[in-house]
């Protein structure tokens, strides 16, 4: 069911689901999936990498949505 999600949110607005996703990797705090948590935002930091426009749009919908820039 995730798995939808995540597909769904990234067809309706991918920059969005990324910085949501990356919001959530940064605050996670010593909870019993913190490892998962460490391997989500390594792996949002590679996928951004690889692609420089998705990033800037990741960087200007974060910065919409929390405030804050990355």
């Amino acid at each position: 069911m995730r798995l939808v999600k995540y597909v769904t949110d990234g067809a309706v607005n991918a920059p969005v689901r990324d910085a949501r996703n990356l919001n959530n990797a940064l605050h996670a705090r010593n909870r019993a999936g913190e490892f998962l948590e460490q391997y989500k935002l390594i792996f949002i930091a590679v996928h951004l990498h690889w692609n420089t426009h998705h990033l800037h749009e990741v960087k200007r919908e974060f910065r919409r949505l929390y405030g804050q820039d990355i």
